[in-house]
């Protein structure tokens, strides 16, 4: 799983620009091993190697990123990137030493009001990467996993943070923030518990607020699943029902279409010969009937019902032609019957 991490350096010497921004260079992150907490409350130790740190692509993507006041509880995006921003890092990435440096501009005057009055002191990189489960040695420091492929997404400016996470839900990462082991007494004091699956993490407060803040959304965005899921089973079952009153429907109708299919083709052949037949093939017998020698293999469902309506209109008009014809009949021969029995009566009246 893709790995989310919080890292901290502090703000260095900055200057207020004529246009009142805040600008300078400072070191936002470096080479080393940090330590992050295990889910159990162990701690885990994190390398973050020259060849991974120091790659161009990696390197690349800390230019222009978005400044943030605090870590927003999302990735930033060119959907949030305008509601969350408050500056952006600087188009040149240096090197020196372990330490990876770049400007820093931050444009939004209540973030500034905020560092001007030493509230916000800190810099945190939010950024994703891979683990790689191997432990070694750097520098004399032993590591239990490698951070490769680190990608930044945004720079935090944030009040001094005491103590992190880790393993937060966030957005399907497996989230941490990094691990102060120089905190005093007197910060110790402030501090604030957090339970994580079961165990409990001391935070301050600003880590708690964003820790409510997430399960304030998972929370949403649970709550919203529920009520989708139960929406979509009544569609579901809404549209099954509708299935079987279609299917019942559809079922009645094709059975009318073939009573009156076999009706039509039964004044042509024998009925008992049609009931085991297909729609198509009921058809080709008709048609056979009177084409014997049509070769009808290759045509098409609709070619063959307009011959076969076509034969069967030829055979009502006929039926028809025919009925007219002893109709005509009929009435030729009904005077004649009249005419006889009018002279019968004459010829026994004058008997009489």
């Amino acid at each position: 799983m893709k790995q989310l991490r919080f890292d901290k350096s502090q703000v260095g010497k900055i200057v207020k620009t004529d246009e009142g921004y805040l600008r300078g260079e400072a070191v936002v992150t470096r080479c080393g091993v940090f330590k992050y907490l295990n889910q159990d409350g162990t701690i885990r130790r994190e390398a973050r190697l020259p060849e991974y740190a120091f790659k161009k692509d990696s390197l690349d993507s800390l230019k222009m990123i978005p400044v943030t006041n605090n870590h927003p509880t999302v990735l930033v995006d060119a959907t949030n990137a305008k509601e969350l921003s408050i500056g952006s890092t600087g188009e040149t990435i240096n090197i020196d030493g372990e330490n990876i440096l770049t400007t820093v501009t931050i444009n939004v005057q209540d973030a500034i009001s905020e560092i001007e009055n030493n509230n916000k002191v800190e810099l945190s990189l939010g950024y994703t990467l891979d683990l790689i489960e191997q432990k070694g040695v750097y520098n004399g420091q032993e590591y239990d996993c490698i951070q490769t492929n680190i990608k930044y997404n945004h720079l935090a400016v944030v009040e001094r943070g005491r103590a992190g996470v880790s393993r937060l839900n966030f957005d399907s990462f497996e989230c941490g923030m990094i691990v102060d082991e120089n905190i005093t007494h007197e910060e110790r004091e402030n501090m604030v518990k957090i339970n994580i699956d079961n165990v409990d993490v001391e935070v301050d407060e600003a880590v708690k607020r964003a820790f409510d803040s997430l399960n304030a959304r998972f929370d949403s965005a649970t709550a919203e699943a529920d009520t989708l899921k139960a929406k979509l089973d009544e569609t579901e079952e809404q549209l099954k029902k509708a299935k079987e009153i279609n299917s019942d429907s559809l079922i009645s109708a094709k059975a009318k279409d073939r009573v009156e299919l076999i009706a039509k083709a039964s004044k042509i052949v024998n009925a008992d010969s049609l009931y085991d037949l297909s729609d198509r093939d009921i058809k080709l017998s008709v048609i056979k009937s009177r084409y014997d020698s049509l070769d009808l293999t290759d045509k098409s469902d609709d070619y063959v019902s307009a011959r076969f309506d076509a034969i069967c209109e030829a055979l009502t008009n006929n039926d028809e032609a025919i009925k007219k014809q002893q109709s005509q009949a009929k009435e030729v021969n009904e005077p004649k019957k009249n005419l006889d029995a009018m002279e019968i009566i004459k010829s026994q009246w004058k008997v009489n």
